[in-house]
């Protein structure tokens, strides 16, 4: 026959031994425990339960104790608390930011980069159930904010773009999504990513388009760039100027997106042999 501290598991025995006797010199009192337990097929099952010191009751004179199988809320509490901490390591493993208010401009939550933001740009952090608006904010900064929140507790899902140039030029841009609970919008998510690189080499590339247009317009000659299936996507003001100035040879198009090899097929059918000496020629040069 097992005693009963064989069946308890020897990682949560030395506790127990603890309370137990802590509770034997309280009449009365009780003390609430959590542990494994061997089952009668041999395998540890978690229990809780309580003991209460009933020994000085007339009708009792006895330690009272009560527990229950817990096995299955044991599982689901280790699985969700590996789902928390699994979406906060995914939420901290990103230099983007992420954050959620709700309808009285309360921050529900945040990642490690928004906290770490803050912090950098207003030198104090914001806890959670504490107002989004820092006295940090000018008025304009509450005004925006309030419009962009506004569209998201109406139900709105929207991505908008901003821009500061103070202290440093910094493009973000901002995702909103409406929390719901039922029918009912108690809130809204936030998401920002950094897009300065892009834009800073959008406005690069904007750069190196208007040169090199610049440099091919310069030119007195007559310049059309297609791809290998033959489209035009780009034409110097020579070309344009020529191909208007020679509208009878049907195959001189200065319109971008159109195909000059279709363009030649259809001019040699018309009777125009120049149409078929520029198209083998193109094609010589892609090969």
């Amino acid at each position: 026959q097992r005693s009963q501290q064989d069946l308890i598991h020897p990682v949560d025995l030395h506790e127990y031994l603890r309370n137990w006797d802590n509770i034997l010199r309280f009449p009365g009192q009780s003390f609430s425990f959590r542990q494994r337990r061997l089952h009668k097929e041999g395998n540890w099952v978690w229990c809780e339960g309580s003991i209460t010191n009933m020994l000085e009751q007339d009708a009792i004179k006895a330690l009272v104790l009560n527990f229950r199988d817990i096995s299955e809320k044991r599982s689901a509490e280790k699985l969700h608390e590996f789902d928390k901490n699994n979406l906060t390591a995914l939420n901290n493993s990103t230099d983007d930011l992420m954050w959620s208010v709700d309808r009285d401009f309360k921050l529900i939550t945040s990642n490690l980069s928004f906290d770490k933001m803050i912090m950098r740009k207003f030198g104090e952090s914001i806890p959670k159930g504490g107002s989004i608006f820092l006295p940090g904010y000018t008025s304009e900064n509450v005004r925006h904010l309030n419009k962009q929140f506004a569209r998201a507790f109406a139900g709105e899902n929207f991505v908008e773009t901003e821009y500061l140039s103070f202290p440093d030029e910094v493009w973000s841009e901002i995702s909103y999504y409406p929390i719901k609970k039922g029918n009912e919008i108690i809130g809204t998510a936030c998401y920002s990513r950094d897009i300065t690189n892009i834009k800073k080499a959008e406005k690069e590339l904007r750069k190196n388009k208007e040169f090199n247009n610049g440099v091919i317009n310069a030119l007195s000659a007559h310049i059309a760039v297609m791809d290998a299936k033959g489209f035009i996507i780009s034409v110097n003001e020579s070309w344009e100027k020529f191909s208007t100035e020679n509208a009878e040879f049907g195959f001189l198009h200065p319109e971008i997106g159109s195909n000059f090899f279709t363009d030649c097929l259809k001019a040699v059918e018309s009777g125009y042999a120049i149409a078929g000496n520029s198209l083998m020629g193109l094609r010589e040069v892609f090969k």
